[in-house]
């Protein structure tokens, strides 16, 4: 530090720490997941007068959020507003621009644009007005309901951002010349200085009586003096902010009215993407507002056309350069011509703006956070068992969700798999593939060693008896199987349920989903029936083991030397014997009824009388004939007379059929008798 010049800048590490006053910790990121968000679109300065112009100041337009939570979005894709134009017209006061979902590791050079909506409008009542164009809706949970109830006027057109309106614009209560000119950047902590031998600056965050207190005094050792030489030091602390563009030219861009200022995702030197990008839309802890100022932070910049000047402070005609407070100081292209459409018919009317604040929700320490074992076992103590009963109470209503398996592998917990078949037995249309604890813990457990983890049929058995479950709309594996993950090239164990998921679906798509997706020819693991390399099973059952799990209800993964690794059993979780004991007959079923489901909605609120009747039975009759025809079924009766549709039920304004099934059941064990004759005999008789 003795060769310091002024001016230098240098990197400091501080560490992270409570605030004595609000307990505030900077390490602390238990919350809830949140969606990504621009920050706020700012307007011009309708002002002719520049004399004080802050830009935050500036009316805030809208924003956009991404639709799905989670810190993917931000990581891929971030928004530029372009052909930003003044209105022509006094019959429309309002101008108009597009909006580019680009990806955010693009350049200006060479724009990758995803999603485009053009020449949208601030105007409420017109067809192109943006929230309309790009939609408004989100939808939040309700707790006391269990169902998400949907906010916003407007259906979302883009699968990947909608758009937030401030109230005023949206009600037209705003001055129409309003055009989208900036944006805030995203929040960051408030920069502070130092004085070495002073006292704790005074702009150090309320000297950290609020928000989160930053490591002052950590860093007095290393800001203080220098130890060889005794030189002071005075400095600003400054948090990092996502470098803006300064220049048109910067980039070496071929024509600089295709730049867009705003920020810049590309490293200083070249059009290759700065990976520091990535830290700098995080979400910040939960102490903190990542959207909201507080006392202890600001925004990292306030970027507005209104702030673009001449590059040699010459004519208009000179290539646009970034001055923050350019305006303020009337050396701006808005402040010399006195009009901010000057700006925008110099061909500058683009500018871009990045997604922030998004979070997964999970806890970044667990390789798993969904694992069984800090689980927990109640809403309230903990986020993941919360979170994963949500999941199953989204889908509890047949008329918002269609769907006919349900899973969450590797979630074993009995009060959690036991909710999944609840809710597929309460709709009625729905198989429940659940994991059972055989003991194994994988290694995201931590709990034992590889050797104490392998797991085993008597646990799993005994573990699913203690359970007393007597339900079809359930069923259950075992072992866990490695596969090839095809993208990293891995091998990795998995949970049973995974590769039930993918027979289930070969076999539908090969057979018929009442064929059993088990066996040789459907239920080939080693074939592909999973649609995944299946490499090896955590354990190599034995024929006894297949027979002990079979009869407990547990559908065997087996190894053959010859064809391999096959599903060897297709059993629901029903103790009561029964055709529904198969999980072939289950899914026909559940087919059955929701097909003639949709034919009985045909005729509902039609006249309850024989023609009516009639015409339900020409559409169930020629559908079942067909399901019979593809083995499905062995034979068929519906009934649907006066017999059936009493007078007092019509009475009731009740139609009543009945339907009789026999399902066609597969074979699961083949009994051959070979009898050794003499030389002689003759096989007619």
């Amino acid at each position: 530090m003795a060769s310091v010049a002024s001016g230098d800048s240098f990197g400091v590490i501080l560490g992270l720490d409570n605030d004595s006053a609000t307990n505030a910790n900077a390490a602390d990121f238990r919350f809830g997941f949140q969606a990504a968000q621009t920050p706020w679109i700012i307007s011009q300065d309708l002002q002719s007068s520049f004399s004080g112009f802050n830009p935050e100041n500036m009316t805030k337009l809208f924003r956009f959020h991404t639709l799905d939570a989670g810190e993917d979005e931000q990581k891929k894709v971030k928004v530029s507003i372009v052909d930003v134009k003044a209105s022509t017209t006094d019959a429309d006061p309002y101008g108009s621009f597009s909006v580019e979902v680009r990806d955010a590791r693009d350049s200006d050079n060479a724009p990758v644009v995803i999603e485009r909506y053009s020449s949208v409008t601030l105007n409420p009542n017109s067809p192109q007005y943006i929230a309309r164009v790009i939609g408004d809706q989100f939808i939040e949970w309700d707790d006391t309901e269990r169902r998400y109830r949907v906010y916003g006027n407007y259906a979302n057109a883009s699968s990947l951002i909608r758009v937030e309106m401030n109230e005023d614009v949206d009600a037209g209560a705003t001055d129409a010349r309003l055009l989208p000119f900036g944006s805030f950047g995203p929040v960051r902590y408030k920069s502070w200085s130092f004085l070495s031998g002073g006292a704790e600056p005074s702009d150090r965050w309320v000297n950290g009586a609020q928000g989160i207190a930053n490591a002052y005094d950590a860093g007095v050792a290393f800001m203080d003096v220098d130890n060889a030489t005794g030189q002071a030091f005075t400095g600003s602390l400054v948090y990092p902010s996502i470098p803006l563009r300064v220049s048109a030219s910067d980039g070496d861009i071929p024509d600089p009215l295709d730049a867009y200022f705003g920020i810049d995702t590309t490293q200083a030197s070249n059009n290759r993407f700065e990976d520091s990008y990535i830290d700098l839309v995080r979400v910040l802890p939960s102490a903190l507002d990542s959207f909201t100022t507080t006392t202890s932070t600001e925004f990292s910049y306030v970027f507005t056309l209104d702030d673009l000047s001449s590059s040699s402070g010459g004519a208009a005609g000179e290539v646009a350069v970034y001055v923050s407070g350019s305006r303020a100081a009337g050396t701006s292209f808005t402040a010399v011509s006195g009009t901010y459409e000057q700006v925008l018919d110099l061909g500058y009317n683009r500018f871009t703006v990045p997604m922030n604040g998004g979070f997964d929700g999970l806890d970044i320490t667990e390789k798993d956070p969904f694992n069984n074992t800090r689980m927990g076992s109640s809403d309230a103590a903990s986020y993941t068992y919360y979170s994963a009963r949500r999941a199953i109470n989204t889908v509890v209503n047949p008329e918002e969700v269609e769907y006919n398996l349900m899973a969450m592998p590797g979630i074993y917990k009995e009060s959690i798999t036991d909710h999944m078949i609840e809710v597929c037995e309460n709709r009625g249309d729905a198989l429940a593939v659940i994991d059972l604890d055989t003991g194994y813990r994988a290694q995201t457990e931590n709990t034992q060693t590889v050797q104490q983890n392998l797991g085993s049929v008597s646990t799993a058995i005994s573990n699913l008896q203690n359970r007393r479950i007597n339900s079809s709309y359930g069923c259950a594996y075992y072992p866990w199987v490695q596969i090839r993950d095809t993208i990293s090239d891995s091998l990795l164990f998995v949970p049973p349920s995974i590769v039930a998921l993918g027979t289930f679906s070969s076999a539908q798509r090969n057979s018929e989903l009442w064929f059993a997706p088990a066996g040789f020819t459907r239920g080939g693991l080693t074939e592909g029936s999973a649609g995944v390399p299946v490499i090896q099973t955590r354990e190599r059952l034995t024929s006894k083991n297949r027979d002990d799990l079979y009869e407990a209800n547990v559908n065997p993964i087996a190894t053959f030397p010859s064809e391999g690794i096959v599903i060897f059993g297709q059993k629901t979780l029903q103790v009561t014997p029964s055709a529904l004991d198969r999980i072939n007959v289950r899914r026909l079923m559940i087919f059955l009824k929701k097909e003639i489901s949709r034919i009985s909605a045909t005729i509902l609120f039609d006249q309850n009388v024989p023609a009516t009747w009639n015409r339900f039975l020409s559409q169930v009759d020629p559908f079942l004939r067909s399901v019979q025809s593809r083995l499905g079924l062995t034979d068929y009766r519906v009934v649907l007379d006066e017999s059936t549709t009493t007078p007092e039920l019509i009475d009731r304004n009740i139609m009543y059929a009945k339907i009789f099934l026999k399902p066609a059941r597969a074979i699961e064990f083949i009994a051959l008798d070979f009898v050794i004759t003499n030389t002689g005999a003759g096989f007619e008789d």
